[in-house]
């Protein structure tokens, strides 16, 4: 008894390839600008390329400090209660944001975007 025929062979060759085309065709671009806003306005805008190899710029904006060199950015420190814009992490491609709600600042990453936003 043959538990795969053929054709389900082909089938299964044929998806795996159509997902390793768009695995790999996938632009994965880095971001350019961080831009930061606070309570809807724009504070600061940082070109990645501008820095130097071991620069960091720091911002401290109504209790959140936001360090920014060239790999990315990344909420440092916050008197928010959650620290869930600390927990997010470094972003570095387009279209990736970190948000302090309490606080009303965000980070963004700017310029190069494949799609208009993140989410995960």
């Amino acid at each position: 008894m043959k538990i795969l025929k053929q054709r389900d062979i082909l089938v299964l060759a044929c998806v795996l390839a159509v997902a390793a085309l768009l695995y790999f065709c996938m632009p994965n671009k880095k971001g350019s600008i961080a831009e930061i806003e606070y309570d809807g306005n724009r504070v600061a805008e940082v070109h990645f390329a501008a820095l130097g190899e071991n620069e960091v710029k720091t911002f401290e904006i109504n209790g959140v400090t936001i360090k920014i060199d060239r790999e990315g950015a990344h909420v440092a420190a916050s008197v928010c209660k959650g620290q869930v814009c600390v927990h997010t992490g470094k972003i570095s491609k387009a279209g990736q944001t970190a948000v302090c709600l309490p606080q009303r600042v965000s980070v963004r990453i700017t310029g190069n975007a494949p799609f208009d936003g993140i989410t995960g």
